[in-house]
């Protein structure tokens, strides 16, 4: 099984969340907060090349290249700000590990 960015978040948020989503149960479908954050992801950094995917593996919303790369992950509420944190981690990992430094925002 292919480890997500995703699921290093459900993993540090709420283990029961992670069973469902690697289970392939979504929950969430009409939830109003998930098109919020739908809305908001697409109206953020609306000049930045978004949702860059690796290796079907992670997908990360944008990243800049001035110098260094830097990888964003955008929310609409730092309140599951630990989990991204985590989420984040993963991300520099997993492209450390493809031989590309990068830093996270």
């Amino acid at each position: 099984m292919k480890i997500t960015g995703v699921m290093v978040q459900y993993y540090i948020a709420c283990k029961r969340e992670l069973w469902f989503f690697a289970n392939h149960i979504n929950m969430n479908y009409d939830n109003i907060y998930i098109e919020l954050g739908r809305l908001v992801h697409e109206r953020s950094f609306s000049q930045e090349k978004k949702n860059i995917s690796i290796d079907n593996t992670i997908s990360f919303d944008f990243i800049k290249k001035k110098g260094n790369i830097v990888v964003f992950e955008v929310k609409k509420s730092s309140k599951l700000e630990e989990p991204v944190r985590w989420q984040l981690y993963y991300y520099l990992w997993y492209l450390k590990q493809k031989g590309i430094e990068a830093e996270g925002i």
